[in-house]
């Protein structure tokens, strides 16, 4: 299964005559994932999205209305269709209770299973583990609980220094054993201690999508060297103020926490409407960092896993 994301929704607050509000999907790791979902999203992922309603999990980043009004048309569509196949609501517990309350107040019978997950606002959270990659969840400074989203690869933890094996001529036995994390005898109460046969590798981060906030300032360890991060950037630096005042960051912030934590790919997306053109965006951001670019609604990128 191809790996990629597509933008559905890169406009704040009020959809616009070409971009609908907050709503990514992602597909990674056999996971089809819908991120945010703002007013207009099942159009989105009809136009945008080949059998884009056969999602397997929702990840909401907070409880505000251009993130999730799109949800309960979703679902009562899902019912519509006929879906059988259960569905993974993973949000704030505000959103999660917003969500059972539209389905009871339209008495609406959901003919398959919606599981709900309580997202953690305040601490990193392994939000699911697919089959290779674990989807792990961060507190975000929004006027409101607010999390984002990081795809992450589990890594090698113990692996062969080539030069070891041949020096020390090691049997299978022993391979196997530094490779679980142990330590070998190598006879005559000779011992090789792991750490001296082995090397950690990184874990590979592939995506992350930072929703509504004010800058992060403070370096992260969990963010370094994403290979492709959407961070919002709803204004530019002359209403910096502004984007203080309501929880979010402007393009120049955004670019900074790119270089700051070495991103080898930046999107900008959730512009104020107050912008005539993304350009703005663009030409800010590109001042401070040189890999970047402005999202618009049916982007698709690919990426290898």
């Amino acid at each position: 299964m191809a790996n990629y994301f597509t933008a559905l929704g890169t406009s704040a607050a009020i959809p616009t005559k070409n971009r609908s509000c907050s709503a990514y999907y992602l597909q990674i790791d056999g996971d089809r994932v819908l991120i945010d979902c703002g007013e207009g999203v099942q159009r989105q992922l009809v136009k945008y999205v080949q059998n884009g309603f056969r999602l397997t999990k929702i990840f909401i980043s907070h409880a505000h209305a251009d993130h999730i009004l799109g949800l309960p048309g979703l679902l009562f569509s899902f019912n519509l269709n006929g879906r059988k196949k259960p569905l993974e609501l993973i949000a704030p517990e505000s959103v999660l209770e917003w969500v059972q309350f539209q389905v009871n107040y339209f008495q609406i019978e959901l003919k398959f299973k919606l599981d709900f997950t309580t997202l953690n606002t305040e601490e990193e959270q392994v939000v699911w583990r697919g089959i290779n990659y674990d989807f792990i969840s961060f507190p975000l400074d929004h006027t409101t609980p607010c999390a984002g989203l990081l795809a992450q690869k589990r890594g090698v933890k113990h692996k062969m220094r080539k030069s070891v094996i041949a020096d020390y001529k090691l049997n299978v036995d022993q391979i196997k054993a530094l490779k679980a994390g142990l330590d070998v005898e190598l006879g005559a109460g000779k011992i090789l201690l792991n750490n001296e046969a082995t090397f950690s590798k990184p874990p590979k981060k592939l995506f992350a999508y930072i929703s509504d906030t004010r800058p992060i300032l403070q370096f992260s360890q969990l963010l370094a060297d994403v290979d492709y991060l959407i961070h919002e950037s709803t204004f530019c630096e002359d209403l910096a103020e502004r984007a203080n005042l309501t929880g979010h960051s402007t393009a120049q912030q955004a670019a900074m926490f790119a270089k700051l934590h070495r991103t080898k790919e930046l999107f900008l997306g959730h512009f104020s409407s107050r912008y005539i053109s993304p350009s703005v965006f663009l030409d800010e951001a590109t001042a401070v960092y040189n890999s970047v670019r402005s999202l618009y609604d049916g982007l698709k990128v690919s990426f290898d896993s």
